[in-house]
């Protein structure tokens, strides 16, 4: 499911790419810190309730790259994509219970977090010289995997993924020709049967432009609160640090 929407992705951006008369196209790096907490329970048993840092050794700054396509002026589409796959292993100081499988205290224990964010949007409004403020409205893709596992207790492992649409603003003002901010915000909540989540992502950042080249650097944060009592899982993640990226704008 997910390598065949990349790869419509990929050629719905071949295909209209070049009728548009403006066209950035970005990659960025970010180094950012997980945090957060989450459970993962069986069928009628609630899972113990662990901190992704404290229980599982996540919390290392990690290294994650990503692009952004934007295609068009004042009326303007694009799409963006972010791959997490982090793995972490700590020696545990309290029992957990994690999809029935019992993590005693000083257990060794070893975790995977694979995180997928697809992105399609549209933006329009106001560009007044050096300041333009855009609104933003798309449909975004979270696909969440997370596995645990010790030795002589076994694997726990669950994955949850889905779509909704959500809104937010894209800002730009030049200090001067070539140097700048840039901010923005996406915000969406979903509330569906019993499946429930709250996705808040934000960014800060100073931009530099020579010629068709540009790059900079700031700050970015994303929260994902969900929970689907179906599949017994929750997860409050937090993900946060500077970002630098690049790209060209023609």
């Amino acid at each position: 499911m997910k390598q065949n929407l990349q790869s419509s992705l990929l050629l719905l951006f071949g295909f209209i790419l070049p009728s548009f008369g403006e066209v950035t196209l970005e990659g960025f790096y970010w180094m950012m810190e997980p945090s957060g907490r989450g459970s993962i329970g069986q069928n009628a048993i609630v899972g113990t309730r662990f901190d992704l840092e404290e229980d599982l050794g996540f919390g290392a700054t990690e290294n994650i790259t990503g692009a952004t396509v934007v295609l068009g002026g004042l009326l303007s589409i694009g799409g963006s994509y972010l791959n997490i796959d982090i793995e972490a292993e700590n020696s545990i100081e309290k029992e957990i219970n994690i999809q029935g499988l019992n993590f005693t205290a000083s257990s060794d224990i070893s975790s995977v977090l694979e995180t997928q964010i697809l992105r399609g949007f549209i933006r329009t409004g106001p560009n007044r010289g050096n300041f333009g403020i855009a609104g933003e409205a798309g449909v975004i893709y979270a696909d969440v995997s997370a596995t645990a596992s010790g030795a002589g207790i076994g694997t726990a492992s669950v994955d949850v993924s889905g779509g909704t649409l959500y809104v937010g603003a894209h800002v730009k003002m030049f200090i001067t020709s070539n140097l700048g901010l840039q901010g923005g915000f996406r915000y969406s909540s979903w509330n569906f049967e019993a499946f429930e989540y709250d996705y808040f992502e934000y960014e800060l950042s100073a931009r530099l432009k020579v010629a068709t080249f540009f790059g900079g650097a700031g700050y970015r944060s994303l929260t994902l609160d969900g929970a689907d009592p179906d599949e017994n899982f929750a997860l409050d993640l937090e993900l946060s640090g500077p970002i630098v990226y690049g790209g060209f704008e023609f």
